[in-house]
C-alpha cells in the first residue's frame, strides 16, 4: 500500500470530514533537515571611519520556510537606531546605539502545537565608530547569508507515491517510490480513491491514475478544472465535483452530467462539497449559498449556506458549519412549459393535491420569448383545499412552490387552468 501526496498547500474555507475518505492519499511534504544558517545585516560603509562593522543577528530555532501557522504581522522584527550622550572629560559626546525589538513573542518550535518562547541573540563582529551625526532618514541595511541558498522549482501538476507501508518519498534503485506530473497544467487540488484508481482534480482538469507495474499509468478524462480546492466530494464508489463553469457531475466509471448550472453558477471558488452517503445527499455550500442534490429523486434545493462537512461515525451523525445553520424555506420550481404551443397563454389559476397543514405559498414565472428571462409574481397564499388565484401571459411558464414551517409533505399533482390565444 502506498502514500499519495502532490507539492503545494492551498489555505481556504475547512474541508469535508467524512471517516476513511483520505485513506492512502497524504498532501503533507515529509520530514528533512534545514540546515542552520546566520545572516549579516551590514550598514552602509561611508558612516565608519574604520572598516564596516557587521551584525550578525542569530536564532536558536530552525528557520523554516514553510511555516506551520500563517504569518503573525504583530511578531514582526524591527530595527531602530537611538541617540543618547555621555560626558567625557567635560565634553557632551552624542553615542549611538542599534535596538532590535519585536512586537510579539517568537515561535521557537515551528512544526509543534506548542507555543515556545525563543531567544534571539545579537551581536557585532566590530566596535561600532561614529564620526558624524546619522540624520532622521530611512537608513538602509543588507542583508547576506552565510549559508548557501538554492531554490527549487514549483513541481504544482507532480503526484509523488511513496514507499510500499510508509511516507517514505526518496525515490530508490528499487523504483518502488515516484513521481510524475499530470498532463495538464496547474495546481492539483484534491487526491480521492475511486475503486483502483487515484482521482487527481486539479485547476485544469480531472485525470485518473492506475498502476502499471511498477509505475502509474495516467488517462485524463475531463479538461475543465473544479470550482476550488473543496468543490469535489464522495467515497470510493462515488464522486461528485463542480467545475470553473457551475455544472455538477458524477464520476463512477465515466462521467455523466447532472449540469444545475442554472443555480450552481452563483457559487463561488470557496465551496465546499459534502456527501452524505446514508441518505444520498450531497451539499454544495460556499458561506453565502447552500444547495442540496438528492441522488434518490434527481433534484436540487437550497439549504443552509454554512455546511462544510457531514459524516457519520458509531451510529452518531455529525455536521460541521463556518456558523449557525438555519433552515431556509421549502421552494421548488418545475421545468419549463409552453403546452405544445408557441402562442400566448394565459393561467388565472392553479389547483395543488398535496398533504400540507402550514402555509403554503405559490407563484409563476411567465416569459414572451425563449431568449429574455422569466419574470415572476408575487407570492400568493394556497386556500386550504388546493386552489389559489393567480394570472400570468406568456408563452412559457414555470410553477413554483413554497411552504415557510418545516415539515414532510408530499405533492400528489398541480391543475392548471388558463386559455391558449391564437397568436
Amino acid at each position: 500500500m502506498a502514500y499519495w501526496r502532490t507539492d503545494n498547500t492551498i489555505h481556504g474555507r475547512q474541508g469535508n470530514i467524512q471517516p476513511d475518505q483520505y485513506s492512502n492519499a497524504v498532501s503533507s511534504r515529509p520530514a528533512f533537515t534545514i540546515p542552520e544558517s546566520s545572516h549579516e545585516l551590514k550598514y552602509p560603509d561611508c558612516l565608519f571611519v574604520t572598516e564596516p562593522s557587521n551584525l550578525r543577528i542569530l536564532s536558536k530555532g530552525a528557520v523554516s520556510i514553510f511555516p506551520g501557522l500563517p504569518t503573525n504581522i504583530d511578531n514582526a522584527i524591527y530595527i531602530e537606531w537611538y541617540e543618547t550622550t555621555v560626558t567625557e572629560q567635560g565634553l557632551v559626546v552624542p553615542e549611538y546605539s542599534l535596538e532590535i525589538c519585536s512586537e510579539g513573542g517568537f515561535l521557537g518550535n515551528i512544526s509543534g502545537d506548542a507555543f515556545v518562547s525563543g531567544a534571539l541573540y545579537v551581536s557585532s563582529e566590530a566596535d561600532f565608530v561614529e564620526t558624524e551625526l546619522i540624520e532622521s532618514s530611512t537608513a538602509e541595511l543588507s542583508i547576506t547569508s552565510s549559508a548557501s541558498i538554492y531554490s527549487e522549482a514549483a513541481r504544482n501538476n507532480w503526484l509523488y507515491w511513496s514507499d510500499i507501508g510508509n511516507l517514505d518519498f526518496t525515490i530508490g534503485k528499487d523504483n518502488i517510490a515516484g513521481a510524475r506530473p499530470l498532463e495538464l497544467r496547474g495546481l492539483i487540488y484534491s487526491l480521492k480513491k475511486l475503486g483502483a484508481k487515484i482521482v487527481a482534480y486539479g485547476e485544469s482538469g480531472i485525470s485518473f491514475v492506475h498502476p502499471v507495474g511498477k509505475a502509474y499509468a495516467l488517462d485524463t478524462v475531463y479538461r475543465t478544472g473544479i470550482k476550488g480546492r473543496n468543490a469535489v466530494a464522495g467515497d470510493e464508489f462515488i464522486h461528485f465535483f463542480l467545475d470553473v463553469n457551475g455544472c455538477l457531475f458524477q464520476l463512477t466509471d465515466g462521467i455523466k452530467k447532472l449540469d444545475f448550472s442554472e443555480y450552481l453558477s452563483v457559487l463561488s471558488s470557496n465551496t465546499v462539497l459534502s456527501y452524505d452517503a446514508e441518505n444520498g445527499l450531497l451539499y454544495l455550500c460556499d458561506g453565502i449559498h447552500g444547495f442540496i442534490y438528492s441522488l434518490n429523486s434527481g433534484s436540487l434545493g437550497e439549504c443552509s449556506p454554512e455546511i462544510t462537512g457531514i459524516g457519520s461515525q458509531s451510529g452518531n451523525f455529525y455536521v460541521t458549519a463556518d456558523g449557525s445553520i438555519i433552515t431556509p424555506s421549502f421552494e421548488i420550481c418545475t421545468d419549463i412549459y409552453d403546452f405544445g404551443t408557441l402562442n400566448y397563454k394565459t393561467i388565472y389559476a392553479l389547483e395543488i393535491g398535496a398533504n400540507v397543514q402550514g402555509a403554503f405559498e405559490a407563484s409563476i414565472d411567465f416569459r414572451s420569448e425563449p431568449t429574455v428571462s422569466f419574470s415572476q409574481t408575487n407570492w400568493y397564499p394556497i386556500a386550504y383545499k388546493g386552489n389559489v388565484f393567480i394570472t400570468a401571459i406568456g408563452r412559457e411558464f414555470r410553477f413554483r412552490l413554497k411552504s415557510t414551517p418545516y415539515e414532510y409533505f408530499e405533492i400528489d399533482y398541480i391543475k392548471i387552468n388558463g386559455m391558449v390565444h391564437r397568436h
